[in-house]
């Protein structure tokens, strides 16, 4: 459903896919998916559901891209879902401006506590699937 919530979430969402350069595609989604959840997805659940999902997939299609999206979204010092206000203001700005706005001139890299959240990640990606099993389950319990 495209409520007030989602609204909000894809908004950011997509401002996130022009600042990183993640395409619009089955990677691309993957990829915006690790490094907005790596980076920190606020407040918005929606874009903490959709990101696991994303992350879940992409452990199969891509693993290797959202792992180093993954990584990067490590060195994002603050995102639109965070401390970033996403208005008119921000909206005008130069690309170049945003960006030096939001990332670190150096990234972490592969640390051992990075390395652990990605397979922390993993771990709660894992119950994006279950949750729709335990719905079907209940569906089924209810109407037949």
């Amino acid at each position: 459903p495209n409520n007030k919530a989602r609204i909000e979430a894809v908004k950011r969402h997509d401002v996130h896919h022009i600042v990183t350069g993640y395409k619009a595609d089955w990677r691309g989604e993957i990829e915006i998916a690790g490094w907005e959840l790596s980076s920190g997805c606020g407040k918005y659940f929606m874009a903490w559901y959709f990101n696991t999902g994303s992350f879940f997939i992409g452990l199969f299609l891509f693993p290797k891209a959202l792992y180093h999206a993954f990584i990067e979204g490590k060195s994002c010092r603050n995102n639109f879902y965070d401390s970033i206000e996403y208005d008119q203001e921000i909206l005008n700005k130069i690309l170049g401006e945003i960006r030096t706005q939001m990332f670190f001139e150096k990234t972490e890299g592969k640390t051992l506590l990075n390395n652990l959240s990605f397979v922390g990640y993993f771990l709660l990606s894992l119950l994006h699937p279950l949750f729709y099993i335990l719905l079907i389950c209940a569906i089924q319990r209810i109407f037949f």
